[in-house]
């Protein structure tokens, strides 16, 4: 069968062979490099199966965006599921109008499932949650950032697991499936029926996770039966490079750094010295919080630094992608920039995300956007920039990949270079260096048992020489 005959819009040869892929395993974990087309793979897969009707669980950034996806790839209409349509969706379901039905995470309860009761101790579980009747005709279903469900215990994870539970095709999509352990996996291969083709939760803890774990084992295993994952550097060689850089910088506000700095110092010293595990796991979402705070002095203090930087990109006749967690730090960019800025932040609806990324994109008076990391790090394109900026630190090297690679993508005519700008005097190089480090976790086996929290902490006490 060839694919792209069943396309609107053609596939690249490798996205083919995914398609392909994912085919032979029925349900499966794509995790392809971000900028590598995963929607569109799905979409295709589904097209290619026949598998209609389809559900899509998503972000609720992007649901608009699968939408416009379905309707490009493979000229297919499909509903986003709205309060509007809260009675009304099954009678579209039922008459067929729509093969697609699109929700976000937190909406899956409220068009999918009959009834939810906790009955047991108080908490939800399997037997507690009885779905909608149509579910039983569901014949695929795309999980957008799988690893959202990676913890069994949320209710999300729990809801999603027992909807997907019976559908023959199921789609799980994410470039990060590990964020911190192995164990991330297990929930994840749940939801799209694979489990049991490890053995198990308990064998699959026995076999791969832990002290006697065999990663490279888990990594054959995983690949030979549900999971496939490209890098850009393998599959478009005509992609330009990608290249960080660190830009060393001064603070304005230091004297308010060391206060918030001298708080973090006094809460590592009582987590090094408690024993008790109770108290050392509440210590640690003290010391959690404190970190964030030097972060987020640090970040309100390189504004100047900022400004100086994306003056140069701008006198050098280029656009730049300004990366940002608070408020403090967009709003003054924003205003200091309000002739040629946009922004996608997280409380934007979606014709205002939608108009932002159009405007960066195609409008050349736009040469400044500003961007959440979490509210755009996935679902855009903005490759009419080749510079970024990362503002603010995120916690994962996963975070910071995602929004880097909303630049480094399909469509990108130049190399890319992505600024990291890190205040002398304080935690920014240590977090800086400790985060890229875990990008490491993931070339034996996608995983490894230490938390991130737990390994910052610790390597922030031996930085700051906290005995």
């Amino acid at each position: 069968m060839e694919i792209n005959t069943l396309l609107q819009r053609p596939l690249y040869p490798y996205q083919v062979e995914g398609v392909q892929r994912g085919m032979h395993f029925g349900s499966y974990i794509n995790g392809d490099e971000p900028g590598l087309g995963k929607t569109s793979q799905a979409i295709a897969d589904v097209v290619a199966s026949n598998a209609w009707p389809c559900i899509v669980i998503c972000p609720s950034t992007l649901k608009v965006n699968w939408r416009n996806e379905f309707s490009i790839v493979a000229g297919v209409d499909a509903l986003v599921l709205t309060d509007k349509y809260i009675n009304s969706w099954p009678q579209y379901f039922e008459a067929g109008y729509y093969k697609v039905f699109i929700t976000n995470y937190e909406s899956v309860r409220k068009f999918f499932v009959q009834s939810a009761k906790k009955q047991h101790g108080g908490k939800l579980i399997d037997k507690d949650i009885m779905y909608r009747a149509e579910m039983a005709n569901i014949q695929s279903c795309i999980i957008d950032e799988l690893h959202r469900c990676r913890e069994p215990k949320t209710q999300v994870s729990k809801l999603v697991n027992g909807l997907t539970n019976g559908i023959p095709k199921v789609i799980g999509l994410t470039g990060t499936p590990i964020v911190n352990k192995a164990n991330d996996l297990i929930q994840q291969l749940s939801i799209i029926n694979q489990l049991d083709a490890f053995g198990g939760a308990g064998v699959f803890k026995m076999n791969y996770t832990g002290a006697n774990g065999d990663l490279e084992l888990l990594s054959y295993d995983l690949k030979a039966r549900c999971f496939f994952q490209r890098y850009k550097k393998d599959v478009l060689q005509d992609l330009p490079e990608k290249t960080r850089q660190i830009l060393k910088c001064e603070i304005d506000n230091m004297e308010e750094y060391k206060v918030a700095q001298d708080d973090l110092v006094k809460y590592l010293k009582l987590y090094k010295n408690k024993t008790d595990r109770e108290i050392n796991k509440s210590l640690e979402g003290e010391v959690m919080v404190r970190i964030q705070a030097c972060k987020n002095v640090s970040a309100r203090g390189k504004l100047a630094t900022l400004y100086e930087y994306i003056d140069e990109v701008i006198e050098a006749g280029q656009k730049i992608v300004v990366f940002v967690h608070q408020k403090e730090v967009a709003q003054p960019i924003l205003v200091r920039y309000k002739h040629c800025a946009c922004s996608v932040r997280g409380d934007d609806n979606h014709d205002a995300r939608n108009r932002a990324v159009s405007n960066f994109q195609t409008n050349p008076a736009y040469k400044v956007i500003v961007c959440s990391i979490k509210a755009a790090g996935v679902g855009i394109t903005l490759t009419a920039s080749s510079r970024m900026i990362m503002a603010e630190l995120p916690w994962h090297s996963a975070d910071s990949d995602q929004c880097e690679d909303r630049i480094h993508r399909i469509g990108q005519k130049n190399a890319a270079l992505i600024t990291y700008p890190l205040a002398t005097g304080t935690i920014d190089h240590h977090i800086y260096n400790i985060i890229q480090n875990k990008r490491e976790i993931a070339n034996t086996a996608l995983g490894k048992v230490d938390s991130t929290n737990i390994e910052l902490i610790d390597n922030l006490s031996k930085l700051l020489e906290i005995a």
